[in-house]
């Protein structure tokens, strides 16, 4: 009876090992997709704010010479400043996505 059980312990125990395994690699790789999908936002939301920066320099020129309006050059500032923040947002989502990678692969964060 005691072999049976402890046989039964051993199962069950093999069981739940494979489980956490599973569960970890599952963890593990949902983390590195988040962490390359933030990474490509990233860089898409720094091309924006290049962009931006660069429609902001013309609309201010544009400006200066009468071509064209207050409101326009302000649109332009205002797209730029919104390219900012979510060059910002996207870096610390970024940084996030990093971090649970660290703690998926058991580092300290």
């Amino acid at each position: 009876i005691d072999a049976l059980r402890a046989r039964t312990d051993q199962a069950e125990a093999e069981a739940e090992l494979a489980l956490q395994t599973s569960q970890l690699a599952a963890t593990l790789a949902l983390a590195q997709q988040d962490r390359l999908r933030r990474g490509d936002a990233q860089q898409l939301a720094q091309e924006r704010l290049r962009l931006a920066e660069d429609t902001q320099a013309l609309q201010q020129r544009a400006f200066q010479l009468g071509h064209i309006d207050l409101s326009t050059r302000l649109r332009a500032q205002a797209d730029r400043a919104d390219a900012e923040l979510q060059t910002a947002r996207a870096g610390i989502e970024l940084q996030r996505a990093a971090s649970r990678l660290n703690q998926a692969l058991g580092l300290v964060p």
